[in-house]
């Protein structure tokens, strides 16, 4: 089974936040690192964009995924 990798620029883009806001979140350790790299750039999974998405408090729906924002 192929898993789909996200960049850092398409999560952002994805969830509607600045880039530098989510790069922020990482560097001060409120949203973990991604556990891959492709080409020393970060690469996000489904469950690890899912995070973000919750830390930001944005709903989202990937594939069967469906993950409800922040209170």
């Amino acid at each position: 089974m192929n898993q789909i990798l996200l960049g850092t620029g398409d999560v952002s883009r994805l969830l509607n936040i600045a880039k530098h806001k989510l790069e922020y979140a990482i560097s001060n350790g409120s949203v973990p690192e991604p556990k891959q790299r492709v080409a020393n750039k970060r690469a996000y999974t489904t469950n690890e964009v899912l995070t973000i998405a919750k830390y930001f408090g944005v709903n989202i729906t990937i594939g069967d995924h469906a993950e409800k924002g922040g209170e």
